[in-house]
């Protein structure tokens, strides 16, 4: 997922996990979450192990 960065922080909700919670999740289920800035865009980045049966 890509966003436009705002140029001012908006207040999170309260009681929300947020990203460490994603992180949380995503761990759970062998994968990884990752987060940034790039060309003015703030990025979260999901990767999760594809299962094979």
């Amino acid at each position: 997922m890509s966003n436009r960065a705002p140029a001012t922080a908006a207040a999170g909700a309260p009681g929300g996990s947020r990203l460490v919670g994603m992180r949380e999740r995503a761990r759970v289920h062998g994968g990884t979450v990752t987060t940034g800035v790039s060309g003015g865009a703030f990025t979260v980045t999901v990767r999760l192990p594809r299962s094979v049966q």
